[in-house]
């Protein structure tokens, strides 16, 4: 599993750049020719500078290597010097890594002063050359780019509303996970194409969101400031679940969500799974809490509180740990000591 990008290109017109993940396109772009020169050279270079350079015998032949398991010759195709954004010169080279038994390419990378680009080697999962005027440079539909977009969250609710939220039982990680307390339960709201007249949205998605840790004053998730001065989240987890996989639920790929019995996890604690018929994205301080958290997910059980009730205490919600309060119509009875 793993995403592309599909670059389209004939010299002198505009390169389409699609980006896919497992497959599922999650948006693309057009730049002029000779705007982004990098990404020209790199294209360039992969589509018939190579080949121009081995056959005049101008190519540099770095050496052998083996990229993605295929034996591979390296060659290097250009070389200048262009300045960075502060004006300071720097040595520029476009490498083409090229099969030792088909001379086909592997994989492409861009090196500046003797380094190799911050995303590595770009592997090649296929090149094809094509007839003049029969590429694909035509743009993806974006109607829902256009459309005014809201997302929002709500409420404190206790394991049962956030069942009535879903219209089905809605799955949690218990009363604590990892040393962390449930400390907020909160409806998700996403809405997309606002109707200026009526006030309404011409679609809807509702979710719920299982937050463990530590709340602040306003029942929001608490943060400190280390020692640079930068404010970071105190350890935490949340659950958030959704019937729909819209393209506004879930951070880092769109519309893509790995099958039920499996999870994909990404850099900076974020991941993504199925579970009993639900969408669920986890946001975690940690890798070890997400995991954690992921493994002990189960049903709510139904007599986890009164849908339509709240509950007055929330657990870890203060600022120092202390109990977070909120208003309730007189005459509500208190809920029983958790």
């Amino acid at each position: 599993m793993y995403a592309t990008e599909e670059f389209w290109y004939e010299r002198g017109r505009r390169i389409h750049e699609v980006v896919r993940f497992a497959g599922v396109p999650q948006g693309d772009a057009t730049y002029s020719a000779g705007r982004l020169s990098s990404i020209d050279k790199k294209l360039g270079s992969l589509v018939t500078r190579y080949r121009q350079a081995v056959h005049d015998g101008s190519a540099l032949v770095l050496g052998r290597d083996v990229v993605e398991g295929h034996p591979v010759y390296w060659i290097r195709v250009d070389s200048e010097m262009l300045p960075d954004a502060r004006k300071k010169l720097h040595k520029w080279v476009h490498d083409v890594a090229v099969s030792q038994k088909t001379f086909e390419p592997v994989a492409v990378r861009e090196v500046r002063d003797g380094r190799t680009g911050p995303k590595g080697n770009s592997i090649v999962l296929e090149a094809e050359s094509l007839p003049k005027d029969k590429g694909n440079f035509t743009r993806m539909p974006r109607e829902s780019k256009r459309l005014p977009l809201k997302i929002g969250w709500s409420g404190f609710l206790t394991p049962s509303d956030a069942s009535a939220v879903l219209r089905r039982p809605a799955l949690w990680a218990g009363d604590s996970v990892a040393s962390l307390d449930l400390a907020r339960i909160w409806k998700d709201e996403r809405g997309e194409g606002r109707n200026r007249k009526s006030g309404g949205w011409a679609k809807t998605y509702t979710g719920v969101t299982f937050f463990y840790g530590t709340l602040d004053e306003n029942g929001n998730p608490a943060s400190f400031r280390n020692a640079s001065g930068a404010a970071k989240p105190m350890p935490f987890v949340q659950v958030s679940e959704s019937r729909t996989l819209d393209s506004l639920f879930q951070r880092v790929v769109m519309n893509y969500s790995p099958p039920e019995g499996s999870i994909l996890v990404f850099d900076a604690g974020i991941a993504l799974m199925q579970k009993d018929g639900l969408y669920v994205a986890l946001d975690a301080s940690s890798e070890g809490v997400l995991l954690a958290a992921a493994r002990a997910l189960e049903r709510v059980p139904a007599s986890k509180g009164t849908a339509g009730s709240v509950s007055r205490r929330i657990s870890g919600g203060g600022a120092n740990g202390s109990p977070a309060w909120m208003a309730l119509p007189p005459g509500t009875p208190d809920p029983p000591a958790s």
